[in-house]
């Protein structure tokens, strides 16, 4: 992908018993995204099904809670999700359409939701309907008492797009194979105010 390690931090610390990673990246682009340029009308697109990252380190940290509402089956489809983290091929797809995009990791699509609302400072109407969330999800959501779309989603991307593009958004997103939804729209109605901050993650893990 073009992209060159310029740089790094090596360190021995006593808090951790196992490695932690981190990096940044920089680059050029001939056109910057800015949720200033989200309007009213703006549809909102979301890529694959909410819940991605949460579910696959729950099949993989807590695969006995898992086992306790899913089957063997069910699970190793969950851990599998972890291929599915990256956002790069409907980001290329949608990056000249799309006026903004966001990718809903810590909070799950409710923050990520919310963080975008605050930066436009308007309100998405949602069709609950059409928010894709997977079966197994569900079940174990249902089980497990806990709300999928507060569940850390890395891997779905959120794309606002003007209605006059939305139909192009559309035929991109099938040309790739990405399984995506149209479940908002912008409104006129200022944003309350409220970021939403429940992560279901966290309280999972500790049962």
């Amino acid at each position: 992908m073009g992209i060159a390690v310029a740089g790094g931090h090596t360190e021995i610390n006593d808090r951790y018993d196992s490695p932690v990673l981190m990096g940044a990246m920089i680059g050029s682009a001939d056109r910057v995204l800015r949720a200033s340029d989200v309007r009213p009308g703006h549809r909102l697109i979301v890529t694959k099904h909410l819940g991605i990252e949460g579910m696959s380190i729950l099949a993989q940290d807590r695969r006995d809670l898992l086992l306790s509402c899913l089957s063997e089956e069910e699970v190793r489809r969950a851990a599998s999700w972890g291929d599915l983290t990256s956002v790069l091929p409907e980001a290329m797809a949608l990056r000249d359409l799309a006026d903004f995009m966001h990718d809903p990791t810590e909070g799950g699509f409710l923050g990520g939701l919310s963080e975008v609302e605050s930066l436009v400072g308007l309100k998405v109407q949602l069709d609950r309907s059409k928010l894709p969330v997977d079966s197994i999800t569900v079940k174990a959501s249902s089980a497990l008492g806990f709300d999928p779309l507060c569940l850390i989603s890395s891997g779905s991307l959120m794309a606002f797009v003007s209605d006059e593009r939305i139909e192009e958004a559309q035929e991109r997103l099938s040309r790739t194979g990405c399984p995506f939804a149209v479940v908002g729209t912008v409104s006129d109605e200022p944003f309350d105010g409220v970021v939403s901050v429940k992560e279901e993650l966290w309280g999972l893990l500790k049962r």
